[in-house]
């Protein structure tokens, strides 16, 4: 990891120091990483802010590149789940973030990264925040013709669900600019 390499130029070699150098040497590394994790999390929450505002007002020029779309969502929520275990999760199958494709093999797509990226990482905080607490989290992306492919974020209804649905208006509930 590069924030360990930065600390390591920083800090003496834990093998060369006393054991209490070295344990203070092990908790300055611990707390620079977080710091270093801590900075990158507001870095992109600032991106993401001033991205989104160019969006809505007309601003934002698109950057396309080809993107594997199914790797690029499932490294954000792998992402996403070892920051919300404090830095420590293993790689491998997420149990709580799961992407699944239909086919299996999508094709690589010409779009923009970082907006598919802003849109995912808010579709999934909407399931986190408005479906079930700690609730499995499903993302469907689905090719539905040779050019489209649509993304479906899920997690089972949260608390107020089924008051929302017995509105007779729900057009109302998912208006622009309505929460």
């Amino acid at each position: 990891h590069h924030e360990t390499a930065a600390a390591e130029g920083v800090l003496p070699a834990a093998a060369s120091a006393s054991p209490e150098a070295a344990a203070y040497s092990d908790g300055v590394r611990t707390r620079l990483t977080g710091l270093h994790s801590g900075l990158n999390q507001t870095f992109e929450a600032v991106l993401s802010e001033a991205m989104a505002r160019e969006v809505v007002h007309g601003l934002y020029v698109a950057r396309t590149e080809p993107v594997k779309v199914d790797d690029a969502l499932r490294l954000s929520v792998a992402t996403t789940a070892n920051t919300a275990n404090g830095g420590g999760g293993a790689g491998g199958r997420n149990e709580r973030f799961v992407v699944k494709t239909f086919p299996s093999v999508l094709p690589v797509v010409d779009l923009d990264p970082r907006l598919l990226l802003h849109t995912y990482r808010n579709a999934v905080s909407n399931a986190c925040k408005y479906g079930k607490s700690g609730g499995v989290v499903t993302t469907e992306i689905i090719q539905v013709a040779d050019e489209t492919l649509t993304i479906r974020v899920i997690n089972e209804p949260g608390p107020g669900h089924e008051a929302l649905r017995r509105l007779q208006d729900a057009d109302v509930i998912f208006a622009k600019g309505t929460r």
